[in-house]
Parts: C-alpha cells; structure tokens; sequence
C-alpha cells in the first residue's frame, strides 16, 4: 500500500499530466435530415414557441453556412481525419 505523501504526489502527477494533455478533442458527426422531417421539426417548434409568446424560428443564410474545422479547411477539402 502506498503512504499519504506518494498517494498525493501520484495524484499531482496525474493532475498535471491531465492539464499537459490538454482538453479532449470532439468530432461532430454530420448526416443529412430529409426535408420533410426538417420541416416537421420547424413546424413543432414554431407552434411550441408560438404558444409561448415567442418569435417563430427564421432561417438565415449566415446561420446555414457551414462551419470550418478547427484546422480553418472545410470539413469536405479534409479527405482523411
């Protein structure tokens, strides 16, 4: 069995290794919504929001472009992750 004193410096090693190691990384996974089931979703939405008082959703091209990755290329230029 390990004393407190190397059970601690086991844990501040860990605890630095860990911050070394950085944040892990995500990988979002992309599929296509057919559109009547995108429109179904929208329609939900709206009434739900409609009966709360709020604006219905509106769609923006800004806000339908696709984001680039954390490379700065498109996600279609990348042929192998």
């Amino acid at each position: 069995m390990l004393s407190v004193g190397s059970r601690a410096a086991l844990c501040a090693l860990g605890s630095i290794a860990a911050a070394m190691l950085g944040p892990p990384v995500a990988h979002a996974q992309q599929f296509e919504i057919p559109a009547s089931a995108k429109a179904a979703i929208i329609d939900a939405t709206n009434t739900y929001r409609q009966s709360k008082g709020l604006a219905t959703l509106s769609e923006s091209e800004d806000a339908s472009r696709e984001a680039p990755c954390a490379s700065g290329r498109n996600r279609r230029d990348m042929s192998v992750l």
